[in-house]
């Protein structure tokens, strides 16, 4: 099993150089100078060792570079993510309550609507009960009529 860990290790750190751009003679001498244990190596191995070690600290120092550079920037987008984070809290709350209002709203609607519906029927009934009021004064304008004209009128 640890040959197979030291072969997977070992093109893992080869398509490394190569994505790195490393000398191609390097990336060729490399598995040959790794598989030796460190005593049996020669001066050529220990040699690509020696440069593809360079090679990678350039790298890590290169890309360090970048990230100490960027750090700034970094601070300044993070700032960024904070502030939004708290404008899409107030959002969630705002639309939270917004909603709710809506809910309030529709049924305040349907009560209105409600009243609405028994107002109407209440006009379409005014008109009946108005003629009964009507015919019911007229009657009683009648009675007074002829109470006046004729029992009241004797008395006076």
């Amino acid at each position: 099993m640890e040959a197979k860990a030291a072969a997977k290790a070992l093109a893992d750190l080869g398509k490394l150089g190569k994505d790195l751009a490393f000398d191609t003679a390097l990336l060729t001498s490399l598995p040959a100078a790794l598989s030796k244990e460190p005593a049996a190596r020669g001066n050529f191995d220990q040699l690509v060792i020696t440069q593809i070690e360079s090679e990678l600290q350039k790298h890590v120092a290169a890309v360090t570079g970048i990230l100490e550079a960027g750090a700034p920037e970094r601070e300044v987008r993070a700032a960024k993510v904070t502030a939004a984070k708290s404008v899409a809290d107030v959002a969630a709350v705002r639309e939270t309550a917004c909603k709710d209002a809506l809910k309030d709203a529709q049924a305040a609607q349907k009560e209105a609507e409600k009243t609405q519906t028994a107002a109407i029927k209440a006009v379409k009934l005014f008109g009946s009960e108005m003629k009964q009021v009507a015919t019911d004064l007229q009657e009683a304008k009648d009675s007074l009529q002829e109470f006046q004209s004729g029992p009241m009128a004797a008395f006076q």
